[in-house]
């Protein structure tokens, strides 16, 4: 790229010194040449800095040591959108691999919560409890007197990458994502771009499916 602009600049003084020049230049021309020049040179700038931005980002690759450094330095160069869209695509490919059972509890503990099934789930849905419990991806509290109640079991292997993709979704909306941009997704999709909301966790993780 720099090669290409230098010969289309050094092409362009070439042309220019050939020029006649009028003697009288209409004022309304000479504005819109100026702008168009001006524009063409604020294009120059913005190619450049992408050029060199670009450069800064294929070394910083070449020298990385492994996968998850890639994948950091891959996530500093994206732009908003794309960075959100990896985030969210990556959250629900680790949800997809839990049953729902196992998913409400993850929410209620996004929450911080604890879920606590109706009676028509838990008699509709005991044995599947009952199994989430045995393969200890969730853990069960209290009695039937004072009531019991499901956690999530945090260090479990298939369910911490889970927990970890989402708390990294959580840090990009608060953190990183504008307000602006945060303000414009909200008006478009009609719910709140929120790890905490039940109608997010519906739609925009496409989890609609898990129980209440």
């Amino acid at each position: 790229w720099s090669l290409k602009r230098d010969q289309f600049l050094e092409h362009f003084r070439r042309k220019l010194g050939k020029l006649p020049v009028p003697e009288f230049v209409d004022q309304s021309l000479l504005e819109e040449e100026k702008e168009k020049t001006a524009a063409a040179m604020e294009m120059n700038d913005e190619l450049t800095e992408e050029n060199q931005k670009l450069r800064k980002h294929i070394e910083r690759l070449e020298k990385a040591k492994d996968a998850k450094e890639v994948a950091k330095i891959k996530a500093e160069f994206m732009d908003a959108d794309e960075h959100y869209s990896e985030l969210v695509k990556k959250a629900k490919k680790l949800l997809n691999k839990l049953s729902f059972i196992e998913i409400r509890c993850v929410f209620a503990s996004v929450r911080n919560e604890k879920w606590v099934p109706s009676e028509y789930y838990f008699r509709e849905e005991k044995k599947s409890i009952e199994r989430a419990v045995q393969s200890a991806t969730i853990q069960e509290h209290g009695d039937e007197f004072e009531g019991i109640y499901y956690e999530i079991n945090s260090s479990h292997p298939r369910v911490w990458p889970t927990l970890h993709a989402i708390e990294e979704l959580d840090n990009f909306i608060e953190e990183k994502m504008s307000k602006n941009i945060r303000d414009k997704m909200v008006d478009d999709r009609g719910y709140y771009i929120d790890v905490r909301n039940r109608e997010y966790w519906d739609k925009e993780l496409e989890q609609s499916s898990m129980p209440d």
